[in-house]
């Protein structure tokens, strides 16, 4: 009976696309373990920390140093081939696997290395040993970039040379972050004020990377307020546009980088 045979290879079929899931989640599971050379553990608690669970961050905290490496690998995570076959495979599968199989293929790579990078965040200037990792995740794009900036800032002193490194020859994305990172330092990142005055009037910089940079300089503490001050007077309109409007969008820390250059004048 042709419906019967049918049905016969239909069954057949889902139950190999059974096994292979169950296969390729295994494998891909030993795959985690041994990229991550005993840190699943800390990659867990990570991504329960980007989802806002106190408990995970403290853990982390508490770890310090030691989880470190699993987060710097967090950041270069990439989607495995196994994750893609589960996906496709789910609408062919049983539906009682269906479920089962999204949790097997795990979240994707983009939500992973953000969730690296917060931790990295979270744990301040015992992650200073992250910051090359950081600084190249600020080469990506969408959130991953910001969140990779936000963590820098929150290293604080200890990467702020990679930051003026990338502020000067670092690409486009990676510069703009790195300002941003620089100014949410506030004046832990007053050593940048020299890096971020000169891309504030660089004439090949874009008009938002000028103005990010002449922003960070009102964040920067008086010797940024006074880089800004001169720039006030510079031969390029534009420049002295995004300085005005940046010392404005700041009137307090413009006050008083003023009144401290009047002080010592």
């Amino acid at each position: 009976n042709p419906m019967v045979s049918w049905l016969c290879a239909n069954r057949l079929l889902a139950c190999g696309l059974a096994v292979l899931v169950v296969g390729t989640a295994f494998y891909g599971f030993r795959e985690g373990r041994i990229r991550v050379k005993g840190h699943k553990s800390v990659t867990a608690v990570a991504m329960a920390a980007s989802s806002g669970a106190t408990s995970a961050t403290e853990a982390l905290q508490k770890l310090g140093p030691q989880a470190v490496p699993a987060l710097e690998r967090m950041l270069r995570f990439r989607d495995r081939w196994s994750r893609d076959l589960i996906l496709k495979s789910r609408p062919h599968l049983p539906r009682w696997m269906r479920e089962r199989a999204t949790r097997w293929a795990g979240p994707p790579g983009e939500q992973v290395r953000i969730a690296g990078a917060r931790a990295l965040g979270s744990l301040g200037p015992t992650a200073s040993n992250a910051t090359p990792a950081l600084v190249a995740a600020t080469d990506s794009t969408g959130q991953l970039r910001w969140e990779a900036a936000k963590a820098l800032a929150c290293i604080g002193a200890p990467a702020v040379p990679a930051l003026r490194q990338a502020l000067r020859t670092g690409p486009p994305g990676a510069r703009h972050a790195a300002a941003y990172a620089i100014g949410e330092m506030k004046s832990a990142g007053s050593a940048a004020v020299p890096d971020l005055a000169d891309v504030s009037q660089d004439p090949l910089a874009s008009a938002e990377l000028r103005t990010s940079a002449a922003f960070s300089l009102t964040l920067a503490g008086p010797d940024g307020v006074a880089a800004l001050i001169r720039l006030r007077t510079n031969a390029n309109p534009l420049v002295r546009s995004a300085a005005l409007q940046a010392l404005r969008a700041n009137p307090m820390a413009a006050a008083e980088g003023i009144s401290r250059m009047q002080r010592r004048q």
